[in-house]
């Protein structure tokens, strides 16, 4: 390692620089005059100030004896060089307590941190050797020669006069070798013990590695039958989509065949009405005669017998009430009330009513009277809707679940009834 500059506030160092050449540098200056000063500072750069040292007599610990002049916070930065890279290491005090306690050390000019090193380890990283060794060695203190006795200072002694090397012991590497070979094998102990135990047991696994192999062999076995299955499957079921498929447009086509077979009987049926609005009395009967030709299947046989009967009957108030529809109703509505209840609910529905009624055998109605509430604050003659109370209401999705389900059986025709509905 070598300091290449030192910048301080430390003691009677106020903001001070101090700049180290190449070679052998000789501070020479007058007594009182920092350079012990500048000694002890590049021991606190290097291992820091120790904050719980306690003044005794005749002794000042360095956080005392240092702190500077001017009242500002001792700090201070060094600029060194070690293994080839040039490094900046900064201590700031934050509280007075632990005076340089803040540690910071970057590669000079940057501010790309070192890594590895802080402020506990720094002097013995860059030194190579403890606080204790360097006060006794590289660090002569004015006035106090250390002669206290420092065991790591005779331990790197001893090193040197039995290796020639401060950092290897000759005693310790013989304690270490025997303390290995003891690690090794002691009393059917230790490591090359436990590496046979090892062995012997890799041996056992082995063999479980063996069984899980033909294992594995007969898994990719029943692996490739299963592959060979699944295509067998996906070739079935591409077929079947295939034939869904084509019935399904097949369905379609019948479907757009009824659809327009539907349209005619939905444009003759309205012909029809208008053929009927010229003269009701007369042109109903024949249209009757028409629709019960077309009706092979006999789907309409009753409602045609029952209009006859009601037509049959002048003083019939059916009668009257039906060709009064061409007296005091106005046109259009009287065209869409044919339109939904005759065409639509009667005469289109049917088909889809008879399929629905043979599939589930029970009768389909082709039309429903749903009422909306019970709630009403009336009580009139021939009404039932004040005797149940308020309680009884249909909610909006019962009611659309109701419409939904009748309209897939065929039923096209509601009649809302019930109480007050602003109730």
């Amino acid at each position: 390692m070598r300091i290449n500059a030192l910048h301080a506030s430390f003691g009677k160092l106020e903001n001070e620089s101090l700049t180290f050449h190449d070679g052998l540098n000789v501070i020479y200056a007058p007594n009182e005059s920092g350079k012990s000063t500048w000694c002890a500072f590049i021991r606190a750069m290097l291992f820091g100030v120790d904050s719980a040292e306690r003044a005794r007599s005749g002794h000042l610990p360095d956080k005392t004896k240092y702190s500077p002049w001017s009242g500002a916070p001792m700090e201070g930065s060094m600029d060194l060089t070690a293994n080839r890279s040039d490094i900046t290491i900064t201590r700031r005090t934050r509280s007075k307590r632990s005076p340089m306690s803040e540690f910071s050390a970057v590669y000079t000019g940057t501010s790309v941190a070192v890594k590895g090193l802080d402020e506990k380890n720094c002097g013995e990283l860059l030194t190579g050797v403890s606080k204790d060794v360097f006060n006794r060695t590289a660090f002569v203190e004015q006035g106090s020669v250390a002669v206290t006795s420092s065991p790591e200072l005779e331990k790197r002694i001893m090193s040197i006069v039995t290796s020639g090397e401060e950092q290897i012991s000759y005693t310790e590497a013989d304690e270490r070798l025997r303390a290995w070979q003891r690690k090794r094998r002691f009393n059917k102990k230790g490591l090359l013990c436990d590496l046979e135990s090892k062995i012997a047991d890799n041996s056992e696994k082995l063999k479980d590695l063996q069984g899980i192999a033909e294992e594995k062999r007969l898994l990719e076995a029943r692996l490739e039958s299963s592959q060979n299955e699944c295509e067998d499957l996906e070739e079935r079921v591409t077929e079947a989509r295939k034939n869904q498929r084509r019935e399904a447009i097949e369905r379609i086509n019948r479907s757009r065949k009824r659809l327009q077979e539907l349209s005619a009987e939905h444009d003759a049926a309205m012909a029809a009405w208008d053929y009927i609005g010229k003269n009701p009395e007369e042109n109903i009967p024949k249209v009757l005669d028409q629709v019960e030709k077309l009706d092979v299947n006999g789907t309409l046989s009753q409602h045609i017998a029952g209009i006859r009967r009601t037509f049959a009957d002048p003083d019939n108030g059916m009668r009257k009430l039906a060709l009064s529809l061409w007296e005091d109703i106005d046109p259009e509505q009287r065209r869409v009330l044919f339109e939904g209840l005759a065409v639509n609910s009667m005469l289109t529905s049917a088909p889809v009513r008879a399929m629905a009624r043979e599939k589930y055998q029970c009768n389909i109605p082709w039309a429903i009277l749903m009422d909306l509430t019970s709630a009403c604050n009336l009580q009139c003659t021939g009404c039932w809707a004040a005797e149940y109370g308020h309680s009884l209401n249909l909610t909006l999705d019962e009611l659309e679940g109701i419409i939904t389900q009748a309209e897939e059986l065929g039923t096209y025709f509601f009649l809302y009834s019930g109480g007050e509905p602003l109730m």
